[in-house]
């Protein structure tokens, strides 16, 4: 059941109503301690203080129980004839009209501003509610259009391969078996990758990666990480530094992250150039960076590393995935300009510890 908005929390309400009841009777002990003789506005005044507090706190009961309390005290302690419930006086009944006007006053502005509270807060849940179905409806229908065209077009091509292979009607000679062959393994290298990107952002959103580490040769995870690239690995140029450490990560999710670094590079950069894989040691880190001499970062540089960002080619994962997987060893990546034009992806690792000397 919703809770009404202009009732106040259970807490602040027995707050309210704890000051209601003991607020007059401390008020009334600070005045008799004082000693002397206190007039009857003078009391009445102290007794608002109280009144007012509890009437923020607690609202409405609580304010009418401050009322009530401080009234009785008032007349017990403080109004002829003492220890009397009595209100003979105009100027009494006066004064008890207006403390519970002041209380009441009090406790519903309070109120109002509670209610005007709680529905900014509503208002701005819905707004944030409404922003994330956004989110999600541009990640499903990236998600689809990559689903569209990156599955469906090597599954087209290779069930067209397939069918020509089929077809006994055509004599084809062994070249032309070769090359059908390739396109079949071609496409059917490229319908993995899509498929791992969606099962890798998969497992990186549920947060369900579980890091293997060891101690890595950068080396090591170069060569395999190129040696993905197939015919595109004569374009790629290694520049490591001499005695790198060897890092501690996890080989199969970081070779996964140079991938993806490298095939968005190779895929940027125009055929005839070069890209350029650099690791140097700074510290208690190595870090890498992959370089192109493409168009470099198009489109929102702030959101290059989110999902389904891609501007050509793939679903537009390679980028996420490769940070989600840095990212879980500890370290960090970023991007900037390739002087004389291109993109430069830089990221770190932790290296291993220097043994003692």
């Amino acid at each position: 059941m919703p809770q009404r908005t202009w009732a106040p929390p259970r807490r602040r309400l027995l707050g309210g109503v704890v000051v209601g009841l003991l607020g007059p009777l401390l008020v009334a002990g600070g005045l008799l301690l004082v000693g002397g003789q206190v007039d009857g506005p003078t009391v009445g005044l102290m007794m608002l203080v109280p009144t007012a507090v509890a009437a923020a706190l607690g609202g409405p009961l609580a304010a009418v129980i401050a009322v009530m309390a401080g009234s009785i005290t008032h007349n017990l302690l403080f109004t002829v004839p003492y220890r009397t419930l009595r209100m003979s006086e105009p100027s009494e009944v006066a004064g008890l009209v207006v403390h519970t006007l002041v209380a009441l006053t009090v406790s519903f502005v309070v109120v109002r501003e509670q209610r005007a509270a709680h529905l900014a807060a509503q208002r701005l849940e819905a707004t944030e509610r409404v922003r994330l179905l956004e989110e999600l409806d541009r990640a499903r229908t990236a998600l689809l259009g990559a689903v569209s065209h990156d599955l469906r077009t090597p599954l087209a091509a290779i069930a067209a391969a397939t069918s020509d292979l089929q077809d006994r009607d055509v004599s084809f000679t062994v070249e032309q078996q070769q090359l059908l062959l390739a396109t079949i393994a071609e496409r059917a290298g490229s319908l993995d990758r899509t498929v791992g990107q969606l099962l890798d952002a998969s497992r990186l959103q549920a947060g369900a990666v579980t890091l293997f580490a060891e101690a890595v040769e950068v080396e090591d995870l170069l060569a395999e990480a190129t040696a993905a690239a197939g015919d595109a690995e004569r374009r790629v140029r290694l520049r490591t530094e001499p005695g790198l450490p060897p890092v501690v990560v996890d080989p199969v999710l970081i070779v996964a992250a140079l991938r993806n670094l490298l095939d968005n590079a190779l895929r940027h950069a125009p055929a005839a150039t070069p890209v350029i894989v650099d690791a140097a040691a700074a510290g208690e880190w190595v870090v890498l960076a992959v370089i192109d001499e493409g168009p470099g970062v198009l489109g929102d540089r702030e959101r290059v590393f989110e999902a389904f960002q891609g501007t050509s080619g793939g679903p537009g994962l390679g980028l996420a995935i490769a940070r989600g997987f840095i990212e879980l060893h500890g370290g960090q990546i970023a991007h900037h300009d390739t002087p004389g034009g291109g993109a430069t992806f830089e990221f770190t690792l932790p290296a291993t510890a220097e043994p003692d000397a």
